[in-house]
């Protein structure tokens, strides 16, 4: 019988220091750690910026964010931020999203927190289409109606949540919405 070999993963960012962060995802690696989760905590390091330190003290490890929630960026800042990370870690990125709570989002936040699911079903759906370097027109429910978005392709690839490859986007522009709109 063979003896099955676990697969371990380390947690980030370990508050609030940055430092701290990139050391032990330098050790991480050494030790085998086949993943590093990076937590978007609100309370300390921002959970990309800790992904691009990890990303640039190490090679083989897998990133990811877990989770990133969708209330607290535009769907452009999203995509910068995961196409940026999977340019420095091409193949090793993955893109974790969550909801959130309603606490967090609507009485901390002040962004109405109505029809989380339907929410990210449009977001996942229009940063689909932002990674994969598509032109993105969208006029959702939910999402940022009469968004209007252009990306140029770049080099690099991310798994997004559903583990299904796309391309990071390097810029997009925002069309204001019309009057007809």
């Amino acid at each position: 019988m063979s003896a099955v070999i676990p697969r371990l993963g380390a947690s980030l960012p370990l508050p609030p220091d940055l430092e701290m962060c990139r050391r032990v995802a330098e050790h991480a690696e050494i030790l085998g750690y086949e993943s590093l989760w990076i937590a978007d905590t609100g309370a300390g390091p921002d959970a990309f910026v800790v992904a691009a330190l990890a990303a640039g003290v190490t090679r083989r490890v897998r990133l990811g964010t877990a989770v990133v929630p969708i209330y607290t960026r535009a769907l452009s800042v999203h995509a910068a931020a995961a196409g940026s990370v999977a340019q420095l870690a091409p193949g090793r990125f993955v893109l974790g999203l969550g909801i959130s709570s309603e606490t967090i989002v609507d009485a901390w936040g002040g962004v109405p927190f109505r029809r989380p699911f339907a929410r990210m079903r449009e977001t996942v759906s229009v940063l689909r289409q932002m990674l994969a370097g598509e032109r993105v027109t969208f006029d959702g429910k939910r999402c940022a109606p009469g968004t209007s978005a252009w990306s140029r392709r770049r080099p690099g690839r991310c798994r997004s949540t559903s583990r299904r490859s796309c391309r990071p986007c390097s810029s997009w522009r925002a069309r204001s919405p019309t009057a007809s709109s």
